[in-house]
């Protein structure tokens, strides 16, 4: 279980898309209800990866900042047909 969310966290660190056996992406992990408390000897690798985790979960965070970004500055450039037409005055009649 561990290894298959390392795995995950890892992928989304390198920008790469994680597919599971079948070729599907996950989409939404739920922890399966039998688990039980994390063993002792597990512990540490799982606080390990709850820190990658969040290093993953800021740098998407930070890439869809960026992405809005762009994406408001492309919006905000006049398109052709828009309805605004340049004027141009002859000076020199």
């Amino acid at each position: 279980m561990l290894s298959q969310l390392e795995e995950q966290v890892q992928s989304a660190l390198l920008q790469t898309t994680t597919t599971d056996d079948d070729g599907t992406v996950p989409v939404w992990w739920q922890p399966p209800s039998d688990l039980g408390p994390v063993p002792e000897e597990l512990r540490e690798r799982a606080l390990q990866l709850e820190v990658a985790q969040q290093h993953a979960m800021d740098r998407v965070r930070s890439a869809m900042r960026s992405s809005r970004r762009q994406s408001a500055f492309v919006a905000s450039v006049p398109r052709p047909g828009n309805g605004v037409r340049s004027a141009y005055l002859d000076t020199e009649s």
